[in-house]
């Protein structure tokens, strides 16, 4: 055995490489293989191809071939042509691509435009979403808005009717009589609306007493104008809280599921607008004065 068939050797052994896998992998029989080893090149099918088959070994096997030509070149035939086509490796080289990466690179682009038109079909989806949440919260705005004016401008009872309402004349005149009934209780009405906050005002009364009873578990806030919190939490069902303020000039009510709570001002239920299960309901309290 040659020193340059010890040093391939080596080299294939340190790779954990049989002969049959260095034969697969260079394609070149593997009694040659052991010939190259041996340092037996008279079995070669032609001097031409001593060189190319040595310089396939060194490659597989992790050696740079030209150092190994010129540190060995005692040990190879010396009328073996120096010239050895590229073509003739078929190791291939690490400095070229593999064939996966080649096919993911190609691949990228549509990738790239796949992934695109995802993007902007869930963006379209999304402004389509938004769009019928509009739609939807205009709608309420307008219904509430035709309450507000109807509170606060009777006249628009007429110009504007509510198709709900079939008689609204004699659907006044018991409110009138029902105010006159509950007139020492004052009288609350709407003044402001702004998205689902709304002001009112309470008037016509020197009590402002108020009554929380919690039909399943709406989470409540009760503030002053002042920011002092009377309550801040969730309410259990059954549960009731009751509350005098009438020394306050005002009182916030942040109200979570407002369908599971009733309110209560001075012993008169209070009818929640329609505008969602989360509303701010401020109530700014005018006392009268004794005489």
């Amino acid at each position: 055995m040659t020193e340059l068939g010890s040093r391939l050797k080596e080299a294939r052994i340190a790779k954990d490489m049989s002969l049959d896998d260095l034969q697969a992998v260079t394609k070149i029989q593997k009694r040659y293989l052991v010939g190259i080893e041996e340092g037996n090149y008279s079995m070669m099918p032609g001097a031409f191809y001593v060189r190319a088959f040595i310089k396939q070994y060194a490659e597989a096997v992790g050696l740079e071939p030209d150092e190994i030509f010129e540190q060995y070149k005692s040990d190879i035939p010396v009328n073996v042509n120096q010239d050895i086509p590229e073509k003739l490796s078929r190791v291939k080289s690490r400095r070229h691509l593999p064939k996966d990466d080649s096919k993911i690179v190609q691949l990228l682009p549509k990738l790239l435009l796949i992934l695109g038109a995802i993007v902007l079909l869930v963006v379209f989806w999304q402004f389509l979403q938004k769009s019928g949440n509009n739609a939807t919260d205009n709608n309420n705005d307008v219904d509430s808005g035709l309450r507000v004016e109807r509170e606060t401008n009777p006249e628009v009872i007429d110009s504007q009717p509510d198709p709900d309402d079939e008689n609204e004349e004699t659907e006044e005149e018991p409110a009138t009589e029902e105010e006159e009934e509950v007139g020492g209780q004052g009288e609350l009405q709407l003044t402001n609306q702004s998205g689902r906050h709304y002001t009112y005002t309470l008037t016509g009364t020197e009590s402002f007493n108020v009554e929380l009873i919690a039909t399943g578990r709406p989470w409540l806030q009760v503030e002053n104008f002042a920011g002092n919190v009377f309550l801040s939490r969730t309410l259990e069902e059954g549960e009731s809280e009751q509350f005098d303020f009438s020394n306050e000039e005002g009182i916030y009510f942040n109200i979570g599921n407002v369908t599971f709570l009733t309110l209560t001002i001075n012993g008169e239920p209070f009818e929640f607008p329609d505008g969602g299960i989360t509303q701010g309901i401020r109530i700014q309290f005018e006392k009268e004065e004794q005489q």
